[in-house]
């Protein structure tokens, strides 16, 4: 009995393993709320055990000090192991990700390669800090079904305003350094 009222009423709060339906017949793991060393290892250890294709969105890990180089190198090796694709996002997954990880500054770049490169029957581990990472709308833009919206973490009005205002703001920063880099090569 105890059993049953846990399957039928302990529910996981979003964006940690939660398990969605994608577009292409995807399975999306959604754990995109947050990350560590270890908490991604197991994440990776479980998308190993399904049959391929099987795709690794990995975002920086934050708040990881010294242990910042050499966490984000481990990672990519056991990514390697575990996954047929490596997508990763952010500039520490972008630093010290090797060659065969396909890399974004920025989700939604990641989430629009996907989109366009997504295989039929993929399964899709997604695993991220939150400060500018931001996974959770790489899961929006694959879900199957739309109502699943509400089911991913942050997506009140205030996270929305807060990331809309991130990629203004990323883009105009892109916008002025490319500029800046134009410029200056003219200058040469």
């Amino acid at each position: 009995e105890a059993i049953e009222h846990l399957q039928n009423n302990f529910h996981l709060p979003p964006g940690r393993s939660s398990i969605f339906k994608g577009k292409n017949n995807s399975t999306i793991i959604d754990s995109s709320y947050n990350s560590s060393p270890l908490a991604t290892a197991k994440m990776l250890d479980f998308l190993a055990t399904f049959p391929s294709p099987k795709i690794a969105v990995l975002g920086d890990m934050r708040e990881l000090g010294a242990a910042s180089e050499l966490s984000h190198q481990n990672l990519y090796q056991n990514a390697l192991k575990s996954a047929d694709s490596i997508i990763s996002v952010g500039p520490m997954c972008s630093r010290y990700f090797g060659s065969k990880a396909k890399k974004f500054l920025y989700w939604w770049q990641a989430a629009d390669y996907l989109k366009e490169n997504l295989p039929q029957n993929a399964t899709i581990l997604v695993k991220g800090s939150q400060n500018t990472i931001f996974l959770e709308e790489v899961v929006k833009s694959l879900l199957q079904t739309r109502a699943d919206i509400k089911k991913l973490c942050r997506q009140s009005p205030y996270w929305l305003k807060l990331k809309t205002n991130f990629r203004i703001s990323s883009a105009s920063s892109t916008t002025q350094s490319a500029r800046a880099s134009i410029k200056a090569s003219l200058e040469l």
